[in-house]
């Protein structure tokens, strides 16, 4: 792991040549996240707060915060679509998540979105996981426009969230043994078909063992005036005390 420079060598029949400018590769650690972590992106808070979160943008909005508007704090994460065009993509990819000798794992999220006034859009917000520290793709959740991504009426305007209550979660559960390796990587992929801004939040991610235990968790402490911690929260409706 760390910083290296690369050179560039291509070779035929002829011989071969070797670039005089250096570019510069970041390799990754396993297990940079910890075994259970949630993200709500407020301020030095979470891997976001630590830089565990990259952008690629092929075109368009990228991922941004939004300093005023969150599902259970102040801030959430963003697309700011209405300023989009059909086709623009862009992808916000989690540090390496050690998912070795885990039965299975869950990722949790809050999202939210709107049409525009003018008509139903098919824009589409996907979770997607690497096993091969991010060299390949596998699409675990897919929301579309015409299906189940729109969270609130359509908007005018801007849209942002007024409340809870247009906002819509999900939990996938990545259960192949094919993926549980140290390097597992997640992302969320959103690509705009003209529709309204589009926004994550409380993204929790856990491993479990092969009867529901959550992995990770301190072991509990018998003391006067005993705690209660249910998990996963924020939940969909299924949680463990």
């Amino acid at each position: 792991a760390g910083e290296f420079e690369v050179y560039l060598t291509v070779s035929n029949g002829n011989g071969s040549i070797t670039s005089t400018d250096p570019l510069v590769i970041s390799v990754m650690d396993n297990g940079m996240l910890p075994p259970m972590w949630q993200d709500g992106f407020e301020p030095g808070v979470g891997p976001w707060a630590s830089d565990q979160w990259e952008f690629q943008t092929l075109s368009g909005q990228p991922w941004q915060i939004r300093e005023t508007t969150g599902f259970s704090g102040s801030r959430s994460l963003y697309v700011r679509n209405r300023n989009n065009e059909s086709g623009d993509i862009t992808r916000t990819t989690t540090s390496t998540y050690d998912a070795e000798g885990v039965a299975a794992v869950l990722i949790g999220y809050k999202y939210a979105f709107s049409h525009r006034s003018t008509g139903e859009t098919d824009d589409r917000l996907k979770l997607q996981v690497s096993r091969d520290c991010g060299q390949t793709w596998n699409t675990r959740q897919f929301h579309r426009g015409l299906i189940d991504l729109a969270t609130a009426p359509n908007h005018g305007g801007n849209f942002y969230p007024s409340g809870p209550s247009e906002w819509a979660g999900h939990i996938e559960e990545v259960d192949n043994e094919l993926y549980m390796v140290p390097n597992l990587r997640i992302r969320f992929e959103f690509e705009s078909k003209g529709g309204n801004n589009v926004f994550l939040d409380d993204i929790n991610v856990y491993g479990v063992d092969s009867l529901g235990n959550v992995l990770g968790l301190s072991p509990a402490v018998n003391r006067v005036g005993q705690t209660l911690t249910a998990y996963p929260n924020p939940s969909l409706g299924s949680v463990a005390v």
